[in-house]
Parts: C-alpha cells; structure tokens; sequence
C-alpha cells in the first residue's frame, strides 16, 4: 500500500510543491489511519492536519487556514473554520456525502457572498460502494431466509424453505444519483429489475426504468424500495403520512439509507402496521441517536443500525476519504471536471 501510495503520489508532487492543503477533521486523531502514512508521502507544507475545536487558540492553525487552497472539512469543523479562510481557498472536499448543512451555515454563506468572485468549487465523499454492500445485504439475507435457517438451526431441523429468483424481484430505488447509480448496477448484475425514482432525469446508468416524478409507480411495482435520497426541502417527508399505501400489494422490505427526513417515525410505524410493507432497515432518523424510547426498538419488523451504512470516521473511514481525495486531486492538479460537485444553487 506505501509503495503503491508513493508511486501514485510522485507525479502531484512537483506540481503541487506551492500548494496548501489543510485537514480539519477527525481524521488526524487516527495515528494508523490512511490519513498520517499519506501525509508523510507527500511531505510539508502539503497536507497539515489541525485541530477544528482549538482553532481559537490556535495561531499557527489560523495561518494555515488563511493560506489553504484546498480544505478537507467535516460539515461541523467548517464552521469552525470558515472565519480563517481567505480568498486563497479554492477547493473544498467534504468529508461526508451529506453535505445539507453547508446551506443554512450563515457564516459560509457570508465566506461565500465576501468572495463572489473566487469561485470556490466543493465537492463532497461518495460512500456508495460501502452503502451498495449494506443495502445487498439486507436484500439477499430476506431472499436467501438467513434468519430463519438460523431459528431451525436451533431447533436442529434440516428443512429446505422456497426462494424467490431475483429475476422476477424488483429493486426501487429513490434517488438516481452516485449511490442509487451504484446499487442499481450491482443489483442488475444479480439479475434483479431495477427501477428508480428522479426528478427529472429519464435515463440512468444500471436502471432497466427511471420514472421521473412518478413516486407511486415505483412503490407500487418494487419488492425492495430503497431510499438514498439526500436531506432537502423536497424530499422532506416525502414518504409520510399514507404515502406508502402504495406498497400495499407487493409488501416491500424498505431499507433506508438516506436521511431520516424522508418520513417521520409515527408514518414508518403505520405502514408496518397497515402490512403496506413486510420490513424496515432503518439506518437513519429524524433524530439521531434514536431515543431509547422510541417506539420501533421493540419492533420484530424494524432493523435498526447506528447511520453507519456508508461506514465509520475510523481507519477504514478515513482510508476511503483520502483515496477519494488522491483521485480528485489528480484531476483538480490537471484542470478535469471533478466528481460530485455541490450544486449551491439546487441545494445538493
């Protein structure tokens, strides 16, 4: 990995031999991470590392920021940071797929209106081969009955139950963008049909149908509907309320790993309730963590995870940032469109 690390860097490092790249996250916590065996490839000034909650005090780190061309922020360290950055900012990767609150931070907003001129491109982390991998998953442990050959397993009983062949199973999927994308292909490749849901968009890589506005028709013809839209004005409870009544004969597993937005608990229970769906995988909630009184913990037909389908800011958490940012960097050094690119006009 270091040699491979080092071989890949070695071409930036001429050409970026000028530029300041500052990481304000908690990745620089990790001393075995990704993040500190990077940093030592490509050298100081190159890649700093500060602390965001001591910035206060912390002169040397406002320099830094004041110098920055290039800035790997967290949603919650950029605020922190954003006093200190000057027009000398030119590129920013966020480190989360989410990226919602940079559009209601006053103060990087104001950043942004006092530099109009600067043109600060912002990018932010794909996570969706880790949350493909969650949603299959969960998928193919309903199709291939894990846990009911593990309840016989108990019982020692060597019984044979029937499966569904994914070519006749449905995958829908809210959301056509970088995750839906990747989870449509890999889904296809498994034989499923995959369908999905836009706004406007009529065509999408690894998606057999796309139903531009049509959320009905896509619930009504999915077994598995998987939500991956992003946190945004219009898809604020999008699937509340009776919304889901559309699933009500093909009983859906629901799986979501978007944001918690996209329907309020009293509306998941309701469907689970009503058998308008056979199961919820819930990763993410309105409010988080989910309050140890919340109804759905005791529920047979709810699976809870702690919003960790795109994986953790750990070591492999880290290891997946800083690859992603050594692929964006390649193409930012050599003026190449880059991936990802927040839209602050759309609001995602």
């Amino acid at each position: 990995l270091t040699r491979w690390i080092s071989e890949t860097f070695n071409s930036f490092k001429y050409r970026s031999s000028n530029m300041n790249i500052v990481v304000a996250s908690r990745m620089y916590k990790y001393p075995s991470s990704l993040c500190e065996r990077l940093s030592n490839e490509i050298g100081q000034p190159k890649l700093q590392f500060i602390e965001p909650l001591n910035l206060q005090n912390d002169l040397k780190g406002q320099e830094l920021l004041a110098k920055c061309e290039i800035l790997l922020p967290t949603v919650s360290s950029l605020s922190l940071c954003v006093k200190y950055l000057t027009d000398k900012l030119k590129w920013i990767h966020m480190s989360s797929a989410g990226v919602r609150e940079i559009f209601t931070n006053k103060d990087f907003l104001n950043y942004l209106h006092k530099y109009p001129h600067n043109n600060v491109l912002i990018t932010r982390q794909s996570y969706a081969t880790q949350m493909t991998s969650y949603c299959l998953g969960y998928i193919l442990g309903r199709e291939y009955h894990v846990d009911y050959f593990k309840d016989l397993q108990k019982q020692r009983v060597f019984e044979k139950k029937p499966r569904r062949l994914s070519i006749n199973l449905t995958v829908g999927v809210l959301g056509v963008g970088d995750n839906g994308t990747h989870l449509a292909v890999a889904c296809r490749h498994l034989g499923f049909r995959t369908i999905g849901l836009s706004s406007t968009t009529k065509q999408a890589e690894g998606f057999d149908e796309v139903y531009p506005g049509d959320l009905e028709t896509v619930l009504k013809e999915s077994d598995f509907v998987v939500n991956v839209l992003p946190d945004h004005d219009k898809t604020k409870d999008l699937l509340s309320g009776n919304v889901l009544s559309a699933c009500s004969i093909k009983k859906p597993l629901f799986i979501n790993i978007g944001r918690g937005t996209i329907i309020d608990e009293s509306s998941v229970l309701k469907a689970l309730d009503s058998k308008w769906i056979s199961h919820a995988v819930l990763d993410v909630f309105n409010e988080e963590p989910l309050p140890t009184d919340s109804l759905l913990w005791d529920r047979d037909d709810v699976t809870i995870t702690p919003h960790m389908a795109g994986g953790n800011l750990d070591d492999e958490g880290a290891e997946i940032i800083i690859h992603s940012f050594k692929r964006n960097l390649d193409l930012y050094l050599n003026n190449k469109q880059l991936p990802l690119v927040v839209d602050m006009k759309k609001g995602y």
